[in-house]
């Protein structure tokens, strides 16, 4: 920082000028000079299930920015905080950034090939002491369907197990009975275009400005139109 600088900063003038610059930015018109992007990468956001798209601001190798996916029928170029910050996770100091393997009581860094070596081997060994079902895999809801399908297989085919669930049977309990019971189907039964055909919505025990508040915006759409 300048002298000229702290003296503005000092007195309270300092506008931060620099730090607050715009340029010109081919898909968003413009964005911030100090995160310019040399590229942007197409997404989806993996915080939550609603599956937003989202693209990265690629600069110098780092990802820089997060922006909704203008084009995206879910978001409609829109994002929460936690998906306009998902860039700065993957820097944050809290985060492990190498595989780690348990070696005589301690975590030791690993490259991802011996990190797959070393599961591979154990989950063998398990699987010829104790039989296939005794290794079970349990999934996240962040998956694409491409992803919950190609990791079914694995499951079924690759460890010959059929132990294998996603983290929505138990997040979701709740919900699931009550589809079940009332529609017949443990799944959701609708889409997100529902919102705008819908003549009642109800909402019972549940904040979705909070929850999931790019839903919310589905709601809001109808509120205007």
């Amino acid at each position: 920082m300048t002298i000229t600088n702290k003296i503005k900063q000092f007195l309270g003038t300092d506008i931060k000028v620099d730090k607050y610059a715009l340029v010109d930015d081919p898909i968003f018109g413009k964005v911030a000079k100090e995160n310019a992007p040399d590229k942007w990468v197409r997404s989806t956001c993996g915080y939550c299930g609603v599956g937003c798209g989202m693209y990265i601001g690629v600069k110098a190798g780092k990802a820089v920015y997060s922006k909704g996916d203008p084009l995206h029928s879910v978001n409609f170029g829109t994002l929460c905080p936690k998906g306009l910050s998902e860039h700065k996770m993957v820097y944050a100091d809290s985060r492990v950034r190498n595989p780690l393997v348990r070696e005589n009581g301690k975590l030791v860094a690993k490259t991802w090939e011996e990190t797959f070596e070393h599961t591979s081997k154990e989950f063998k060994r398990i699987q010829a002491q104790h039989g296939k079902g005794a290794v079970a895999v349990l999934s996240t809801g962040q998956l694409l369907t491409e992803e919950f399908y190609a990791l079914g297989k694995f499951v079924q085919l690759g460890l010959e197990t059929n132990n294998y669930d996603g983290n929505t049977t138990l997040c979701m309990a709740s919900a699931v009975m009550g589809y079940k019971q009332s529609f017949g189907s443990d799944g959701p039964t609708g889409c997100y275009e529902d919102f705008e055909k819908a003549d009642v919505i109800m909402l019972i025990g549940a904040n979705i400005a909070d929850n999931h508040p790019i839903l919310k915006l589905h709601i809001a759409k109808i509120q205007k139109s």
